[in-house]
């Protein structure tokens, strides 16, 4: 029997209290916002992308989902010079903790820390823009493992 439907949205629920418990955003979005940022950091995260993965059951398809966790800051803040270092602290303490005894509450198999299945946990960072500014950004790539999604048909 496959995964609950809901299993998205339950990964989700936990991704978004655990960016909220490490302490470094102010708001943590569940969706990716169109709205700039205030002072300080901001997180938002969706899923980017569904695919099957090589390791199924004989009667359901394992998945991997992709969470992407952008974490946004306006350029406008000051000290400019504390904009990238919180930025980058911000995004080392997801993975760090990502990579350590992270808990997925029994809804997946794992984190896919180090791409075993072609896309690793990391954080890029680049500029986006947002009218007549930029934001600076880091988007962190989060592949979340989950078994028995989708059935097959025999």
């Amino acid at each position: 029997m496959a995964a609950s439907d809901d299993v998205y949205d339950v990964i989700l629920d936990v991704l978004t209290s655990h960016a909220l418990s490490i302490g470094y955003f102010e708001f943590v979005n569940t969706h990716e916002s169109k709205v700039s940022p205030g002072y300080g950091l901001t997180a938002d995260i969706w899923a980017d992308r569904f695919d099957p993965i090589r390791q199924s059951g004989l009667a359901a398809t394992s998945i991997r989902i992709i969470y992407m966790i952008r974490i946004r800051a306006s350029l406008s803040q000051e000290p400019a010079d504390k904009i990238d270092s919180s930025m980058s602290r911000a995004a080392f303490t997801l993975i760090r903790t990502f990579m350590a005894n992270f808990e997925l509450d029994g809804n997946a198999r794992m984190v896919d820390v180090r791409g075993a299945n072609n896309v690793p946990l990391s954080a890029q960072a680049g500029y986006i823009p947002t009218g007549d500014t930029k934001e600076r950004i880091y988007d962190v790539t989060v592949p979340v493992l989950v078994n028995d999604m989708w059935d097959e048909a025999p």
